[in-house]
């Protein structure tokens, strides 16, 4: 996995098919944010970006449609 981190300590990580939202300090999942398992995800790209201050994750992703980069607001 290929993680990135804001400047507060939130990581956000692929991890089998899935988008995660870690915490640095307490190493838990804050929040799962997209899945191959449920939803439109067919494929999700493994290397996610956060923004400096967290507000917004950007990922490849593709939703039955092709391949895009999508954004989330965090």
């Amino acid at each position: 996995p290929y993680p990135s981190m804001d400047d507060n300590g939130k990581i956000v990580i692929w991890s089998n098919n899935a988008l995660l939202l870690y915490n640095h300090a307490t190493l838990e999942v804050e929040q799962e944010l997209a899945s191959t398992a449920f939803g439109p995800w067919s494929r999700l790209g493994k290397r996610p970006a956060i923004s400096d201050d967290g507000s917004i994750v950007v990922f490849a992703g593709d939703r039955g449609k092709g391949v895009g980069i999508f954004a989330l607001l965090v």
